[in-house]
């Protein structure tokens, strides 16, 4: 059982972590963007602990990376780059309830579903 302490810890934890990955720029695009891994452990405390964690995890991290460096023209791009992009990955919790239930009863294949049903539903949501 966690308690809130433990919880508050390691929320603050991950999102530090995610900050640091923000700064280790993966690769460059050419028409500006990078990629990191600023999300991993956003979506790690969000799949351990919850969606309203993992929300507000990366609530915390966009609103740290906007003022550490952000760069924006328009009001509106604050609330869709930083503040939106940073907290819906925290919906990955979603699929955490029924991974773990699925682990419990020690039926792996089903979690395995359950994840990648996840991964793969959110993926297309992005990218289409």
């Amino acid at each position: 059982m966690t308690t809130k302490v433990q919880l508050l810890t390691e929320t603050a934890i991950m999102s530090a972590l995610a900050i640091v990955f923000n700064y280790l720029v993966l690769f460059q695009m050419p028409q500006g963007g990078s990629v990191s891994l600023t999300f991993v452990p956003i979506i790690l405390l969000s799949l351990k602990y919850g969606l309203l964690t993992g929300s507000i995890s990366g609530l915390i991290t966009g609103v740290i990376s906007l003022v550490f460096g952000g760069y924006f023209l328009n009001p509106i791009q604050v609330l869709f780059d930083y503040i939106l992009a940073f907290a819906l990955i925290g919906l990955a919790g979603i699929f955490q309830h029924n991974s773990k239930k699925a682990l419990k009863q020690k039926q792996s294949k089903k979690s395995w579903i359950y994840r990648n049903y996840g991964r793969t539903s959110w993926g297309n949501i992005f990218f289409n």
